[in-house]
C-alpha cells in the first residue's frame, strides 16, 4: 500500500492524487495529524540521506545537532517541518511531485506507457 502524505489544501497534492487514481493505485492518505514516531521512522528507513531528505531546508542544522531520539520526537510534534507531498510504500519513497518519479510505484508493465 502506498502512503501519501500532505495537507489537502497543496495543488501539488490533488494533482498527485489525480495521477494515482487514474492509475489505479491504492493509496493512503497521512496528514499532519496522523504523524507518528512509527510514519516518520518508516520514512527514514527509505532516505538516503535521512532526516536532510524528508525535512524542510530551513531545519537541517538544527535536528544535526539533536540525537536521533530528539529529532523523531521533534518531527512528530511538528509534522509542518517535514517537505510536502511525501509517498511512501514499503520499499519506495518519493519525496516532491514529479509524474516521473511517482512511475516507481507502477508495476514493471506499466512504466513508460503514457505517464
Amino acid at each position: 500500500m502506498i502512503r501519501v502524505y500532505g495537507e489537502d489544501k497543496e495543488k501539488t497534492l490533488q494533482k498527485c492524487v489525480d495521477w494515482m487514481c487514474s492509475h489505479d493505485l491504492p493509496f493512503e492518505r497521512v496528514t499532519k495529524k496522523n504523524v507518528n514516531k512509527e510514519i516518520v521512522i518508516d520514512i527514514l528507513k527509505l532516505t538516503e540521506g535521512g532526516f536532510d531528505d524528508c525535512v524542510k531546508n530551513g531545519y537541517h542544522a538544527a535536528l544535526n545537532n539533536c540525537s536521533f531520539t530528539e529529532a523523531l520526537n521533534f518531527i512528530v510534534k511538528n509534522p509542518a517541518i517535514l517537505k510536502e507531498p511525501i509517498f511512501f510504500s514499503e520499499t519506495k519513497l518519493v519525496v516532491g511531485f514529479q509524474i516521473e518519479n511517482l512511475s516507481v510505484f507502477l508495476p514493471r508493465n506499466q512504466r513508460g506507457r503514457g505517464i
